[in-house]
């Protein structure tokens, strides 16, 4: 029977790692309110049970079934569903929880990279059928992210920076963008482990004092000695045009903008600092050589 309620026994259901291990764990705070809720009420969504070549292993419920057996339940509602393999599998409990789960854009991420290798087997038969020679060491087919991206709802080249970052970063940095700590964005850890992050936006740098008028009758300095001279040139020929300051404050105004406001999302973090890059190089020509 496919997609009729019925009741099991919970010792009978098998939990693979696989799957159970697809999307991240829920956080401690939602999985109380979700045991709370089945204390007083029950278990009222059916666990799906996926039979694959005529084997059945739980395929969403894992959360439910952990609680369950906390609270010693002996029944639990189940429903059954036909896969033709375990990709197929995988990727249903993906969509499926996307649509459920109130996850943050780095955890859809790092669901969808667990498909990584199986697009990009499937985009390497494709051009094996069109005719094409792939070596082991070809480059990365470029839609593999896209439909990665597709898979999590989040642009391909989100997806590409949450690899990097679970290659680089931190633990301490993985964790926080797990539990979405409000300071804390994909883009501004990925350009911290990529080394992308400009010396700019690092630190803005102090303000240039203005020179203080001299009074009219004094009488001008005369220097000593060419070095002296020389010295002075110098100093002068390093004060900052006009453009060059005010595209300065624009710089630190954005940057500001973005450290501070991290509702926004990872797009327009990202275009933010684009924006604050062309701006830098834009200063740098301005800027006498």
């Amino acid at each position: 029977m496919t997609n009729v309620r019925q009741t099991v026994n919970i010792e009978s259901i098998t939990i693979d790692p696989e799957f159970r291990d697809v999307l991240s764990k829920k956080a401690q705070e939602e999985y109380t309110k979700l045991k709370e809720e089945i204390q007083e009420d029950g278990i009222r969504d059916p666990l799906v049970i996926g039979i694959i070549d005529e084997k059945e292993y739980l395929v969403d419920g894992h959360h439910r079934i952990k609680i369950g057996k906390e609270l010693e339940l002996k029944e639990v509602p189940i429903i059954k569903k036909h896969f033709t393999n375990r990709h197929e599998a995988k990727m249903w409990v993906i969509r499926n929880q996307l649509m459920r789960r109130n996850l943050n854009d780095f955890q859809k991420c790092e669901a969808a990279l667990k498909f990584k290798d199986y697009f990009s087997a499937k985009a390497k038969e494709n051009q094996r059928a069109a005719g094409g020679a792939v070596s082991e060491t070809c480059q990365e087919p470029v839609d593999t992210f896209k439909e990665l991206g597709k898979l999590a709802g989040i642009s391909g080249k989100t997806v590409g920076k949450v690899e990097k970052i679970l290659q680089r970063a931190s633990k301490k940095e993985i964790t926080a963008l797990r539990d979405g700590e409000p300071r804390v964005s994909i883009n501004s850890v990925w350009k911290t482990c990529t080394g992308k992050t400009s010396p700019s936006v690092k630190s803005p740098s102090k303000p240039r004092a203005k020179p203080k008028p001299k009074p009219a009758n004094e009488t001008p300095h005369v220097p000593h000695s060419t070095e002296v001279m020389e010295s002075e040139q110098v100093e002068q020929v390093e004060q900052p045009q006009t453009l060059a300051e005010q595209i300065d404050d624009i710089i630190f105004a954005l940057d500001n903008a973005i450290r501070e406001d991290y509702a926004s999302t990872d797009e327009r973090i990202d275009f933010l600092d684009r924006l604050i890059e062309w701006a830098s190089r834009a200063k740098d020509d301005l800027m006498p050589q």
